[in-house]
């Protein structure tokens, strides 16, 4: 990636990324004027937020700096896309920000996940893979305790084999 933001390497990712985040945005924002059940609506909304927490966890251990406690606050991480905006520009959110709202994602995930009531196949988001994830960034973060309780919850959902991989490959 250079300056500009063009694709210079052939690698996709953060075209992919992106794609990915702007459609679990629409969800976020649309899903609950949706026609369905409730419980069908929440895990799909769950569901968006998983995704897009992994997504930019992805781009972030990519092209943003590594998580350091000292200079995370001013260190550059990826741009934090919340919203469906178009006509925005987006400049780079510190690596703070960038798990900050990581954390946050997966936290909303697996409560909507868990409200939800409902459990797919491997090849979707559960209370387990909302752990092993977040569990992930906390490692990341060094934050030690956090860590070895997500991993904890992971372990008790069996989520060692629940997490999915390929959507932001």
């Amino acid at each position: 990636m250079d300056e500009d933001g063009e694709n210079v390497g052939g690698n996709d990712l953060w075209e992919t990324a992106y794609k990915n985040i702007a459609i679990a945005n629409y969800v976020v924002e649309l899903v609950d004027d949706a026609e369905g059940e409730e419980t069908e609506k929440s895990f799909i909304k769950g569901e968006a937020y998983f995704l897009r927490a992994m997504c930019y966890f992805n781009l972030l251990n990519i092209y943003g700096k590594p998580y350091r406690a000292e200079s995370a606050d001013y260190d550059l991480g990826v741009p934090l896309r919340l919203d469906n905006g178009i006509e925005q520009t987006y400049q780079r959110n510190t690596v703070a920000e960038c798990y900050r709202q990581i954390e946050e994602d997966l936290t909303e995930a697996a409560r909507l996940i868990e409200e939800s009531g409902i459990t797919k196949s491997v090849y979707h988001p559960s209370l387990g893979s909302c752990a092993l994830l977040l569990s992930r960034v906390y490692l990341y973060q060094e934050k030690w305790e956090e860590t070895v309780t997500a991993a904890t919850e992971a372990m008790r959902h069996g989520a060692l084999s629940r997490i999915p991989t390929s959507a932001c490959l």
